[in-house]
């Protein structure tokens, strides 16, 4: 369908009847009063240019697309759905779209991730944090074992002893009588650390995607376009997997200081949910690049050619460094 511009003279017909859903839950839900957003399959999204949020209307074969700015102006909208509308363009970066009566994002509400985790991610967390309590007891610091050995040395007689010890300790460090009230505090970091493990599973595809165009180099490196071109994509791959990585060593870093966490336990899930939100957003950027590349082939078919330059494109919007004024413009006779 194609994408058009709307005024409010082509909006003009009677509203039709209110949705099935209408009597949602206002405090939880997107509700509008406006009729204009009682029409059928209407929806907001971020436009694929410049990601500026925009409502989406069918007309016939066509849909208009109309900046939420401009829809204030010219349908008159009420302040009460003006509002609404600003939790719209939050609501956004969570979800690829919104409808009328779509349930307002998590994240928004109480700061909770709106989307779920598997139950490998969350033993992988509570056995991160159980490390970190035996580094801590222990006084020294190694790299993080595989799940499997973690979970193994938290069960044999050496490791439960050192997590009651560490329990004992940091309830008395952060001025608690019973070391049991350490346990539900360590489970709730344990629950927001479950959702950074599943964003550093999905993160791995993007190793993938660097694999792949190692691949496609090797297979065509006599074509010195095609190729110069691929060495320049695999650069901004491994530019981009870097940033992802530093965001994930800055999460890392936080249960080094687990008394610190256990003491301000709002504060620290509070920053947990800030870096998973961060690292989420990030990658949402990949997703239908992430699609495309687990079915490719390896071959010079024009479906890869033209997704090849949209890639490109994505990647240098993206994650090419960009020179400084002062870089572009040193000054003369400087050391």
């Amino acid at each position: 369908m194609e994408e058009t511009t709307a005024s409010a003279a082509m909006l003009s017909d009677p509203a039709p009847p209110p949705p099935a859903n209408a009597g949602a839950d206002p405090s939880t839900h997107f509700v509008f009063r406006h009729r204009i957003f009682m029409i059928d399959k209407c929806r907001f999204a971020l436009n694929g240019s410049d990601k500026l949020p925009c409502f989406y209307v069918p007309m016939g074969e066509q849909v208009a697309a109309i900046e939420l700015r401009k829809l204030q102006k010219e349908f008159h909208i009420p302040p009460e759905d003006v509002a609404l509308l600003q939790t719209v363009e939050k609501g956004l970066k969570y979800v690829r779209d919104i409808r009328p009566n779509d349930s307002i994002p998590r994240e928004i509400l109480d700061g909770s991730a709106s989307w779920a985790v598997e139950e490998h991610h969350k033993l992988l967390a509570k056995s991160r944090l159980n490390m970190e309590l035996i580094f801590w007891i222990t006084g020294f610091r190694s790299e993080m074992p595989p799940l499997e050995e973690m979970q193994e040395m938290h069960k044999d007689a050496d490791g439960r002893g050192q997590l009651r010890d560490a329990h004992l300790k940091l309830a008395r460090l952060v001025g608690l009588r019973d070391a049991r009230l350490i346990v539900p505090r360590i489970d709730d970091l344990a629950r927001e650390l479950a959702y950074v493990e599943a964003l550093r599973e999905l993160s791995k595809k993007l190793d993938d995607i660097l694999q792949k165009l190692v691949s496609f180099g090797a297979a065509f490196k006599k074509e010195t376009s095609f190729a110069a071109e691929n060495m320049r994509m695999q650069d901004l791959v491994r530019r981009a997997i870097g940033l992802i990585e530093d965001k994930f060593r800055k999460v890392d870093d936080m249960p080094q200081d687990l008394p610190r966490m256990v003491t301000d336990l709002k504060g620290a899930i509070a920053a947990l949910r800030e870096a998973r939100d961060d690292i989420s957003l990030e990658l949402k950027k990949w997703n239908e690049h992430l699609c495309f590349f687990e079915n490719i082939k390896i071959d010079r078919s024009d479906a890869n050619e033209r997704f090849f330059r949209k890639f490109y494109q994505f990647l240098a919007e993206n994650y090419m460094e960009q020179a400084t004024w002062g870089q572009m413009n040193p000054k003369k006779g400087g050391k």
